[in-house]
Order: structure tokens, then C-alpha cells, then sequence
């Protein structure tokens, strides 16, 4: 079985990676960006993924994953550990090796490789944080719960970092900024449908008692569930609408790039205590 605190570093930062590479997908014009940006990016992105596979190191976390894992467990020999996750982490570093030894910005296949792998990885550990034998429909949840955090984390701290390019490149296009800014708002409100399904599904079952307790009652389990709704949901969709509205309106980048630096802490803070409640409670969040 794999520790709680592990499972939550490794699901928390393998998502902000998958959610990276994603983003790129979504800067076209790589000409103008210019080869830095990505050289920055790929930096960041590798750094989160190679930080959430640190936990998996030993002989007996890796036969936990190996068993475990959607895809990893039954193609990979016992003991070999979460194989698709670090192919991805394999890949990617690769990318930012390619990334800083040419002077112009790889082609978008190449992200558009990563971020499916990236979205199989996160995909990959889902059965990880579930009861033995949970149902299928909840780990449908989990894995959207999971795809969707991916896309809001990548999306708003790639928005942010791509917001401070306009203070050297003012002639670049607003159309990648606000295509962040628009991926992180319906990833978010994804993520807010999933967390109200998953309640009524829970709900529904014999852990109707626990979503009782982390919505009603006095706890710290409460505390982190209205934080996920309020600043991290809510929070961050108000502030992504902001984002947009600054942007499309008076076409303000650095304020934008200020009111995105505000909704980076509020997603962040509400994946790390959704995070908290999956993996410590099981509840999709």
C-alpha cells in the first residue's frame, strides 16, 4: 500500500505536470514566444514531475504501484513500479535536454505526445486511491477528478508565466493568454461538477455517514472541504473570469498577470486540500 503523504505528493505533482504539458499545446506561435519560454516551461514541468516520482523510490512502494495502477499493473512484471508515469517523466526530460540544445521551440507534436502521456500517467494511478474494489463509476470520477486538476493546475500557473512574456513581447497575440485563462475556468468548473457527483454517489452508498461529517460537522476534514469549494472552486473560476474579462475588455496583460498570480495560490491551495480528502477520506474531490 502506498503512504498517504506519498500518494498525495506524487498525484498532486504528476498532475501539474501532465497539466503543463497540456498547456503548451495551447502557445501556437512558438516563433514569437521565442525558444526561452519553453526552455522555462520544460523546466518547471519536468521539475513537478521528477518531484512527484521521488516518493516512488523502494522496492516496496514500487511493488505497491505495480499491482496497483490501472495501466502500469497488469503490462509491467511485478516490482518494476508505475511504468507509465515514468515514461512520461522520461520523455519529458528528454523534451527539455531537446529544449535547450536547439534555438527554436519544438514542434507541437511533441507536446501533444507528452500531454497524452502525461493525462495516461495521472489516469494510470487512480485505483491507488480508492477501497479495494470500489466501483466503477467511482473510479470514473477519480480519474475526471483527476484529468480535470490536471488541466486548471497546468493551465493557470502556465497563464500566469506566459503573462510576464508581454512585458518583453507586447506584440504577441492575447489568443494563447486567454485560451489559458478559458482552460483553467472549465477546468475548474469540470472539477466542480465531478466533486458534485461524487458526493451524491458516495452519498448514495455506505459511506454516507463520511459526507455527512466533511460537510456538515466542525473538523478539520470540513475545513479542507470548504476551502476546495469556496477558494479553490469558486475562487478560482471568479478569478479566471476576471482574467478574461481584463483581458478581452482593455486587453490589460499586466494586470491580468497580476489577478492570475492571486488565482495560482487559489487553485493551488484548493488541489492540495481536495488532494488531502481523496487520499486520506476516498472521496473524489
Amino acid at each position: 500500500m502506498l503512504p498517504p503523504g506519498r500518494g498525495l505528493i506524487l498525484v498532486f505533482f504528476l498532475q501539474l505536470a501532465a497539466g503543463g504539458a497540456f498547456s503548451l499545446l495551447l502557445t501556437p506561435e512558438s516563433e514569437r514566444v521565442g525558444a526561452n519560454f519553453y526552455r522555462m516551461m520544460a523546466g518547471v514541468y519536468v521539475a513537478a514531475a521528477l518531484a512527484g516520482l521521488s516518493v516512488t523510490a523502494g522496492a516496496d512502494v514500487r511493488a505497491a504501484l505495480s499491482a496497483g495502477c490501472w495501466i502500469s499493473g497488469p503490462v509491467t512484471p511485478a516490482g518494476w513500479g508505475p511504468v507509465v508515469p515514468w515514461s512520461f517523466a522520461g520523455l519529458f526530460v528528454l523534451a527539455a535536454v531537446l529544449c535547450l540544445a536547439q534555438t527554436r521551440p519544438l514542434r507541437r507534436w511533441v507536446w501533444g505526445i507528452l500531454a497524452l502521456l502525461g493525462l495516461l500517467a495521472v489516469a494510470d494511478l487512480v485505483p491507488l486511491f480508492l477501497p479495494s474494489g470500489a466501483a466503477l463509476g467511482l473510479q470514473f470520477l477519480t480519474a475526471a477528478s483527476f484529468l480535470a486538476s490536471s488541466l486548471a493546475l497546468g493551465g493557470v500557473l502556465s497563464a500566469m508565466l506566459l503573462g510576464h512574456w508581454y512585458l518583453v513581447t507586447p506584440a504577441l497575440s492575447l489568443r494563447p493568454l486567454k485560451a489559458l485563462v478559458a482552460l483553467t475556468g472549465l477546468a475548474l468548473l469540470a472539477q466542480g461538477a465531478v466533486l458534485a457527483v461524487g458526493l451524491y454517489v458516495v452519498s448514495s452508498g455506505p459511506d454516507a455517514e463520511l459526507v455527512r461529517l466533511v460537510t456538515t460537522r466542525a473538523s478539520f476534514d470540513a475545513l479542507c472541504f470548504w476551502v476546495r469549494v469556496v477558494v479553490g472552486l469558486a475562487g478560482g473560476v471568479v478569478l479566471a473570469g476576471m482574467a478574461w474579462h481584463t483581458l478581452a475588455r482593455w486587453k490589460a496583460t499586466t494586470a491580468a498577470t497580476g489577478i492570475l498570480y492571486v488565482a495560482v495560490m487559489a487553485v493551488l491551495i484548493g488541489e492540495a486540500t481536495g488532494r488531502y480528502l481523496l487520499v486520506f477520506r476516498q472521496l473524489p474531490m
